[in-house]
């Protein structure tokens, strides 16, 4: 039997452990892949924080599913009077379980509570699976996000350095 709940701190080997099936399936990661314990205790905080709700789905009591909606604050505009906003992400659903309308639900679930929230505006990376969704839902595609990668800056200027003979900073 399919079941969709709001996770609860109890849950947190359930969450981390969908993450990391789905951070495995979209960067390709091998099955054996293991995840830095930094990142993994960082997962494992967070989802203590309660800075967020998570859904967790069900067959009886294998977990197959998540979504989380991170909620945060931003500096009060004319376009975000309250300054009240959510970031709705990591929506996955095992392979297995696809198609039968987990993520929707769980996505539906997600703005519901977020509008119990106050939450004014909501803004999603979606991948293309799930855009068709999301559309269902109102949201708009948008380019008005940008983003720095300062690890790949930082990785260029030591290939940079490295090929113009540079050791140890000095240059000698």
């Amino acid at each position: 039997m399919l079941k969709i709940k709001k996770a609860n701190n109890t849950e947190v080997k359930e969450f981390i452990e969908l993450n990391l099936k789905m951070f495995k399936e979209i960067y390709t990661l091998p099955d054996e892949y293991v995840f830095d314990e930094f990142f993994v205790n960082y997962l494992k905080e967070y989802f203590l924080s309660n800075k967020h709700t998570t859904i967790i789905s069900y067959d009886n009591q294998l977990p197959i599913g998540c979504a989380t909606i991170c909620y945060y604050n931003v500096l009060p505009t004319f376009d975000q009077i309250k300054g009240k906003m959510a970031k709705l992400m990591n929506v996955y659903v095992h392979k297995d379980f696809r198609n039968l309308g987990i993520a929707k639900a769980m996505i539906g679930y997600l703005i519901d509570d977020a509008k119990e929230n106050d939450i004014t505006e909501i803004v999603s990376c979606a991948n293309e699976s799930l855009k068709k969704i999301y559309h269902k839902f109102g949201f708009q595609n948008s380019d008005e996000y940008m983003v720095i990668d300062l690890e790949k800056q930082l990785r260029e200027r030591i290939n940079h350095i490295e090929k113009r003979g540079f050791h140890d900073g000095c240059g000698c």
